[in-house]
């Protein structure tokens, strides 16, 4: 209900996560050319996914100086952590690098795919490993995009976000995706205990 977002807006949004943001989501310092360097776009670029992402609510800003500076508020940072089945938006763990990685996507439609199929493998239940099948993917796609423009898309991330590794479907209608053992949140989980 707020709107399709351009991947340079996903994007953005997803590095304001970098902020010194507080358990209730408040941050007293966010900075337009820090966020250009970790995502790879322009610093007008990201002074407008940010207006745009306050206009359609994903945050509530305060202006932006002349240096960049700028504090925002994200209403619904408490559930951010909760899982879809628990009320909330899901986790994901994401490290710069893989943040730079799926800024260099630059197709919105592979970053959407990118996005989904991380969020599905970097649970704690899933060992780095999941199966992502293609009717989940579609669901959140426009339907204009083809079986071509979908493999097209599939190969992209390939390509481009080598933290993921996604398998071929081989006509099974479904991928398998994994993480290395190093990414994987149920191995950092038992690390750290």
């Amino acid at each position: 209900d707020r709107g399709k977002l351009s991947t340079a807006t996903i994007i953005i949004y997803l590095a304001l996560h970098y902020c010194d943001v507080d358990s209730q989501g408040f941050c007293q310092y966010g900075n337009t050319r820090e966020i250009a360097e970790l995502t790879g776009w322009t610093v007008r670029t990201v002074r407008d996914s940010i207006r745009k992402l306050a206009k359609a609510d994903y945050i509530c800003g305060g202006g932006m100086d002349q240096d960049g500076d700028f504090v925002f508020l994200e209403p619904d940072y408490a559930r951010i952590g909760q899982t879809y089945i628990e009320g909330g938006r899901g986790y994901v763990n994401l490290e710069d690098g893989m943040l730079k990685q799926l800024a260099a996507l630059r197709d919105v439609n592979a970053l959407r795919m990118a996005l989904r199929m991380l969020i599905t493998v970097d649970n704690p239940r899933s060992y780095g490993t999941a199966i992502v099948r293609e009717k989940d993917i579609r669901s959140f796609l426009p339907k204009y995009v083809t079986k071509g423009k979908l493999q097209e898309s599939i190969r992209k991330i390939r390509r481009m976000c080598r933290f993921l590794c996604v398998g071929e479907s081989d006509g099974r209608k479904y991928f398998e995706v994994s993480l290395p053992e190093e990414q994987d949140a149920k191995t950092r989980r038992i690390e750290a205990a």
